[in-house]
Formats: structure tokens, sequence, C-alpha cells
């Protein structure tokens, strides 16, 4: 007799999905998680490791979904290439183009489903005015959850992982407070 897994209830698009993280473990039978990397390297590790999420190498600004058919999208602690859209202006070494972060929100806004959410994970460097501001016409925020040192390390991506060792090792007392003032998960639900 041939297994047939269940049905995908829900689709999540992971933007940013990099080698995937411990968080991928805790969804459902019934999620199907779609790991979008522009790193062709890093999406052959997330396959091998991970082996139930489908792999998408793509652009956030003309995603290849069609409109309508995703149900979540999140994004976990952005790094260098998805900076720019206007979630992380406070980095001293990142420059902000904003006319990326007018094209990423009518994109999501695109493929989500009605009610659909946007789920952002944030550290220090996140600037939730530029996010809130910048999604506006398109999602309003529901709650801003601020995260502990231990709900933070439970994501278990690599990110996250290097920032909790120069954390315990590298940050000095204020940079520490900073960090730990600034572990965000933000909710967005797409307007109608």
């Amino acid at each position: 007799m041939k297994y047939n897994p269940p049905m995908a209830r829900e689709r999540i698009l992971d933007i940013g999905i990099g080698r995937g993280g411990t968080y991928i473990n805790w969804d459902s039978p019934y999620t199907q998680r779609i790991g979008l990397d522009i790193d062709f390297a890093f999406l052959k590790m997330l396959k091998n490791v991970y082996p139930d999420v489908l792999p998408v190498r793509a652009n956030t600004q003309r995603l290849p979904f069609p409109a309508g058919s995703i149900n979540t999208i999140e994004i976990i602690l952005p790094c260098s290439y998805l900076l720019t859209p206007g979630l992380q202006t406070y980095h001293p070494n990142i420059s902000v183009d904003n006319h990326q972060a007018q094209t990423w929100y009518p994109e999501f806004f695109r493929a989500l489903v009605p009610h659909g959410n946007l789920r952002i994970f944030g550290d220090m460097w996140l600037h939730l005015p530029s996010i809130l501001t910048g999604s506006a016409p398109y999602f309003r925020h529901t709650r801003i959850n601020h995260l502990s040192l231990d709900e933070f390390r439970q994501i278990g991506t690599r990110t996250s992982r290097d920032l909790l060792d120069k954390y315990s090792t590298q940050f000095p007392q204020d940079l520490k407070t900073r960090f730990e003032e600034g572990l965000v998960e933000i909710w967005l639900l797409k307007r109608t």
C-alpha cells in the first residue's frame, strides 16, 4: 500500500530560509513549508536536513506563486541580502533602498490568501517604525511579541546560534541589554 501524506492545509513561505532551523520541526503534518532563498548552496543543504521543505530559488520582488496561494509568509532573522527593504535601518553597515521596500509589501500582499499573515522575527537591528509604516497600505499589525533569550534560542537557526555566541562572549553589557530588549516577533495581517 502506498503512503499518501496529508494534503497541506497551510502553506508557509519562509523567505531567506538559508539552512533552516529547529523551528521547522514545529510545523504540523498539514503544513507545506516552502523555503525561498537566492543561495543555491543553502537550499541544497536545507533539502538534506529538512527533506519535507520545498526549496525554491527566487527573488522576493517577483514571487513565483499565484495570487492568493500562500497562508503565511515568515522572515526569520533577515540577513544581509534581505535587509534592504527597510527592515533593519539601524545597522551601521546597511543602506536602505526605499524602492525595494515599496515593491516587497505589494508582492507579499499579492501572494497571500485573504487574511494571510506576515511574520517577522528580528533582533536589535530591526527598525520597527519602518516596518509598520512601509507595510501599512497592505498590512495592519496585530501583535508584537518580545522574545526572551530562551525563546530566541529555540528558533534554532545558524544566525540565532551565532548571535547568542557573540552575546555570551563578545557583547559589552550595554549591547547585551539592547540585544535582549530588541528580540521581537511581529505579526502583520493582510488588509482586505
